[in-house]
């Protein structure tokens, strides 16, 4: 009777162990796949944006913004001129960032023109990760791949247009034509004159000529038509649209203005340093259809 109950007992145990070595090899599995999971997840976060490109592969995002943060004086008095924000962007498109003085989409915009670095998050251009890059690699991406255009012109009064539309050719092998440029902007017949001598609007199309000049991958426009009157307006408006579509510039125009929203394939709102929506148009309006 006790040789059969320890017969019993030593199977018990025999298969009590056989359990526990199971449960020991299915925890070791369940470790290594979240170990695995956990290096793809972090793969992934250093990996640009891409979306489907209509049966040919993936397209990647020019801009990837993932959770930026820029924050002035840290700490009880600290200031979230970023809070949190990501968003994507994609060759070709016109994108409208929307929102009222002091939501932060300046911020943004230095941010995206590699002006400032964030205080934290990841920042992809055109596949290139420079949220940490030094001042001279960010000036040499600035020069490289990102076009301005300033609400003020920002032109040199010394310089007639042309000259100020050769200065892109001074920092970029690879350049379009200065005076080819400027009639495209129609400018032909003014390159002669000086910053004094032009209107608002020609002084801003000079503005825009000298921008696209080199080449850029990407336009950023920061209310570009702030100082100028309606009728202006929409004429630089409409050839920033046309800019877009003929060379497939990427533009991001900077306004308080939402109701040019229709005039772009996306249209990010901002607001307290914070994306609150993000919308998309499928086939944006004409700027000459638009009235504000």
């Amino acid at each position: 009777m006790h040789s059969r109950i320890f017969c019993v007992g030593i199977c018990i145990f025999g298969l009590l162990l056989k359990i526990r070595e199971r449960f020991s090899l299915l925890r070791a599995e369940n470790e290594e796949a979240g170990r695995t999971i956990s290096l793809h997840k972090c793969q992934m976060e250093k990996m640009p944006a891409q979306r489907a490109q209509g049966g040919m592969g993936l397209e990647q995002a020019i801009i990837d913004i993932r959770n930026m943060y820029k924050i002035y004086n840290p700490g009880e008095n600290e200031v979230r001129a970023l809070d949190g924000v990501s968003l994507a962007v994609y060759k070709g498109e016109f994108v409208a960032i929307v929102g009222h003085s002091g939501s932060g989409k300046s911020t943004l915009m230095n941010m995206i023109g590699c002006l400032d670095t964030p205080t934290s998050g990841t920042y992809f251009l055109n596949g290139q990760d420079v949220s940490a890059l030094s001042d001279n690699a960010l000036s040499a991406i600035r020069n490289e791949q990102i076009g301005f255009i300033f609400q003020n012109f920002n032109l040199i009064k010394n310089l007639n247009a042309l000259e100020n539309v050769e200065l892109a050719s001074q920092i970029c092998p690879d350049h379009f034509d200065p005076v080819e440029t400027l009639y495209k902007v129609g400018l032909g017949e003014r390159m002669g004159n000086f910053p004094a001598q032009l209107s608002g609007g020609e002084q801003q199309r000079v503005s825009i000529a000298r921008a696209i000049a080199k080449k850029p991958k990407l336009l950023l426009c920061d209310e570009p038509t702030g100082a100028l009157d309606y009728e202006t307006g929409k004429e630089v408006l409409q050839l920033l649209q046309d800019i877009c579509q003929t060379q497939g510039m990427t533009v991001m125009i900077i306004t308080h203005n939402s109701a040019l929203a229709p005039m772009a394939h996306k249209v990010i709102r901002f607001r307290s340093g914070k994306v609150t929506s993000e919308e998309v148009n499928a086939t944006p309006r004409p700027i000459a259809d638009i009235e504000w």
